[in-house]
């Protein structure tokens, strides 16, 4: 096969990254290897092009057989890279075969050398390095006269791009692994760092914190892979995706304008803390970062989302929690509500979703995802039962439009904290699974 520079496209900023090919593997199953970088300008490469090498790679066994490749001599003055082509030899040996080793170099060097080059226009960089090995051909039918192009992504912001997962970079890297760093050790955020220690394919735990650091670093110990304790701002920064496990306040005051600032993934549990703050929204645009809400303790979540596409006439809701997990609510205090007196099902609050949400704010964030997958806050209407009938957590959902009549009913079992349905958390662990799921199930 011929490997040769030929002239860029018509593309702001180019450059290029090559990626070496481990003997006999193909690219994808060796993304682990680190690639080789080189920046060179683009007039002395095509003057360049025409010098070319055979590589005899030992003995041909089966397809492999010696391909000619065109060896591109340093041509960058200062600290260019000099280029190497590597073939496959002697039964899956490797040597370079250009007189001198090639040259390894770190991020900061890499850019260092763009600096360098600052003189010229971005456009006129390209690679002067290309890999050839023999190995299985992955189905491609091999033309030894062709050309080959490559990709190219700009290399100023080449480190941008690669921490970024939702750019295509990072979905060229199947083994591209998320480090996930989770606030708030609660009755939530235990069970998601366990669910991490156990294993989550392509997720991996950076660290948790916490408002009572002895008894968070006791529990990160005990997993099965001790997760460091680190303050907020060191966890944010070792993570790409941070997960509020925490409250509406910490959310407001810290949690959401530091996670998101930095442009980091934020999966909200207290998403009540959403309603009304278009500008996070804003904020995630402008750093190129998401922020996700779990259906956490409801279902059908996917239902009115669909049914939003067209015309929703309304939503209710309804939600019956025994009197002990409504304890502590703003509303049952400045109402001087004494929940122990309640021996039946009583209404103790009805309106929004927005005006429940500042009531109980720790008790009623189900209905914050509903109104934020429907019709919004100020349309969603909700009634709040103390029941002391029911050992359970119960919503019953009614959404009426075009589409027809959707009615959902769920009891749920709560957690540890009887503020929190179990559901809550096994929600959100299925949400991560999803992360690198393949295939996925619902809209």
């Amino acid at each position: 096969m011929t490997v040769a520079a030929r002239n860029a496209p018509a593309r702001e900023h180019l450059a290029q990254i090559g990626l070496e090919e481990g003997s006999g593997e193909s690219l994808e199953r060796r993304s682990d290897r680190a690639g080789r970088r080189g920046v060179a300008g683009q007039e002395a490469l095509l003057e360049r092009a025409e010098a070319r090498e055979e590589i005899a790679g030992g003995d041909a066994e089966g397809h492999e057989v010696p391909r000619a490749v065109e060896a591109i001599p340093e041509v960058v003055e200062g600290d260019a890279i000099p280029p190497g082509v590597e073939p496959g030899h002697e039964r899956g040996r490797r040597r370079s075969h250009a007189p001198e080793d090639p040259l390894e170099l770190a991020a900061e060097e890499v850019d260092a050398a763009v600096r360098e080059a600052g003189g010229e226009q971005a456009d006129e960089l390209t690679v002067a390095w290309g890999g050839v090995a023999k190995g299985e051909s992955d189905g491609v039918e091999l033309d030894s006269s062709a050309v080959v192009e490559l990709a190219i992504e700009p290399l100023e912001r080449l480190p941008q791009t690669l921490r970024c997962r939702h750019s295509s970079a990072w979905r060229m890297i199947p083994c591209a692994i998320m480090e996930v760093g989770v606030v708030g050790l609660g009755a939530i955020g235990r069970q998601l760092c366990r669910a991490l220690d156990d294993g989550i394919k392509g997720l991996h735990l950076a660290g948790a914190t916490a408002r009572d650091r002895e008894k968070a670093e006791r529990f990160l110990k005990s997993l099965g892979s001790p997760a460091p304790f680190l303050p907020l701002d060191e966890l944010i920064r070792a993570s790409d995706l941070v997960i509020e496990a925490s409250t509406q306040a910490h959310l407001r005051e810290e949690i959401a304008p530091k996670t998101l600032g930095a442009g980091k993934d934020l999966v909200v549990l207290s998403c009540g803390g959403l309603i009304g703050r278009q500008d996070w929204i804003d904020l995630a645009a402008s750093r190129g970062c998401r922020i996700y809400v779990p259906s956490a303790a409801i279902a059908g979540l996917d239902g009115v989302k669909g049914a939003r596409v067209g015309a929703i006439d309304s939503v209710t809701m309804e939600t019956r929690k025994p009197p002990r997990g409504l304890a502590g609510a703003p509303w049952i205090e400045s109402q001087r509500i004494d929940l122990e007196a309640i021996t039946r099902e009583t209404l103790i609050f009805e309106g929004t979703a927005t005006e429940a949400c500042r009531a109980f704010p720790a008790n009623v964030n189900v209905v914050a995802a509903l109104s934020l997958a429907g019709i919004g806050p100020e349309k969603t209407r909700i009634r709040i039962f103390a029941s002391p009938e029911q050992p359970l957590n119960r919503h019953r959902i009614t959404v009426q439009g075009e589409f027809g009549r959707l009615t959902i009913e769920i009891e749920n079992v709560p957690s540890e904290n009887p503020r929190t349905g179990k559901l809550s958390y096994l929600s959100t662990i299925a949400f991560l699974r999803d992360l690198s799921a393949t295939l996925r199930i619902g809209t």
